[in-house]
Formats: C-alpha cells, sequence, structure tokens
C-alpha cells in the first residue's frame, strides 16, 4: 500500500513538473530548454497517462526525467533573468506590446458576499508606476504602485496614500523570437499598467512584503471609459459590470455594509 501511494506522489510530482516546463517553453521560447531526449519525453507522457497503473514508473527514469527537467528549468530562469534585465534597461511603450495569458484555473471568491469579507482593502486605485521583477519559476512579477483616490473598505491600521500590489506575469520573450517581447497576464487578476483606474478588491502578501495582491476573479475591475468592468465569470458582475463607476461604488458600500452587519 505505501509503496503504491509513493509511486502516485511522484506521478503526481511529474505531471505538475511536465505542466510547468510546457509553461516555461512558452514563456522562454523551446530552444532555451533542453530538449535532446525524446525517449524521456515520451515516457513522462505516457507515465501522466497512465496515471492508473501502478508501476508505470520506475525509480531510475523518475530520476532521470527529474534531473534533466528541473536542469531545463533553472536554465529558463536564468535566462529568464537575463532577458527581463535587458528588457528593465530599455524605454518600452508597454501598451504597444500583445498580451498572452499565462496562467488560468485559480480558485477564487464564489459570492460577492465572500469577496467583500476577504478583502483587505477595498479601493478606487490609479496605476502610477511598475516595476518587473523575475521570479522562479520564470512566470514574473509585476510591482504595480497604485494611488488610492477613495477608500470603500479598510482593515487594520494602515492608511497609506499609495500602495504596492503584485500582480503575477509580466514582460516575457514571444517565443522563438527573444528579440520580441509580450506581456503574460493572469486572466482572472490582470495586471494594471501606469494610466490605469480600477475599483480593486485586495488581500495582504502573505509574504509579509508590505506588498498587496488581487483576489482572483474578483480583484481587478477596471474604469473603462466612466464604468465598471468586471472579470468574466466574476461574482461582481451582477452587482457592478458596465455600471456607472458612482452606482457601481453605491453597490459595493451596500454589499460591505450588508456583509458585516451583525446577523
Amino acid at each position: 500500500m505505501k509503496g503504491e501511494l509513493e509511486r502516485k506522489g511522484l506521478r503526481l510530482a511529474l505531471a505538475l513538473l511536465a505542466a510547468l516546463v510546457t509553461l516555461l517553453l512558452v514563456r522562454v521560447g523551446a530552444s532555451q530548454v533542453p530538449n535532446d531526449d525524446e525517449r524521456l519525453q515520451e515516457k513522462l507522457r505516457a507515465v501522466i497517462e497512465a496515471e492508473s497503473k501502478p508501476d508505470a514508473l520506475d525509480p531510475e527514469t523518475a530520476a532521470e526525467i527529474r534531473e534533466k527537467y528541473l536542469s531545463g528549468i533553472a536554465l529558463a530562469d536564468e535566462n529568464y533573468r537575463k532577458w527581463l534585465a535587458d528588457f528593465n534597461s530599455r524605454s518600452v511603450e508597454l501598451r504597444t506590446l500583445e498580451w498572452v495569458e499565462i496562467l488560468a484555473g485559480f480558485p477564487g471568491p464564489k459570492s460577492i458576499d465572500e469577496a467583500v469579507k476577504k478583502a483587505d482593502l477595498i479601493v478606487i486605485g490609479s496605476a502610477v508606476a511598475v516595476r518587473f521583477l523575475p521570479t522562479t519559476p520564470a512566470i514574473g512579477r509585476t510591482l504595480v504602485t497604485v494611488r488610492v483616490d477613495h477608500v470603500l473598505k479598510r482593515s487594520g491600521s494602515d492608511s497609506s496614500q499609495e500602495l504596492v500590489v503584485a500582480f503575477g506575469g509580466g514582460p516575457a520573450p514571444y517565443p522563438g523570437d527573444p528579440s520580441r517581447a509580450v506581456i503574460g497576464y493572469v486572466a482572472a487578476a490582470p495586471l494594471l499598467l501606469p494610466g490605469d483606474i480600477a475599483i480593486l478588491f485586495l488581500q495582504q502578501s502573505p509574504g509579509g512584503a508590505g506588498w498587496y495582491e488581487p483576489q482572483i476573479l474578483t480583484g481587478v475591475n477596471k474604469i473603462q471609459d466612466g464604468m465598471a468592468v468586471t472579470i468574466e465569470d466574476s461574482p461582481l458582475q451582477p452587482l457592478i459590470d458596465h455600471k456607472p463607476l458612482a452606482e457601481a461604488v453605491q453597490a459595493i458600500a451596500t454589499a460591505i455594509a450588508s456583509a458585516t452587519d451583525p446577523p
């Protein structure tokens, strides 16, 4: 029984690793990741497809696969750090870059009430600056400085008029053409660029860096032509989507009051 559980755990780890490598291939270009052993790749795919078979993977092959792909991830990370350092040294008009979705499927609040209760901060804010950082794996992180224009909910004593909000994604080389940059973004929490205004549902970053992070689905609601625009499938859609800003603010204020009222 123990051996079977260990094999299942190993197969799950390899499946996650394969998904990560697939993402890295998109992010940094396939030519930058070692790809010289088709037998191992075929074996890995077969293992993932045969997850129900307890003898699908032998330890020697598992170790070989792990070593090769971890080496590939390390190389991809290093290449991305160098590429991003060069990108940051140049003046690039960010709004001219193509946007490419890089991650999806994260859970978010399932209701307006949950979104309100979990938010440490709900504000209308304007993005005034961005800073792009490399991460491991090579997904990227964008730190957006947000000027607080109006506070709807604030937990704790933080009265800052400017916040740092951490988003997943950022500039990345186009696959196969590192001279061409794109913006990688998380569709359920798209990053802001300077000049963007949004209603933000934020939670304090668990890393303790003093940053905030947007909620998934409910965190980023851009203001476009005076209207609030929610993320697709956000539970906030029926409340504020394509509503005038003043009406959206009033609806959120009512939801906050309802969520904090005693039963």
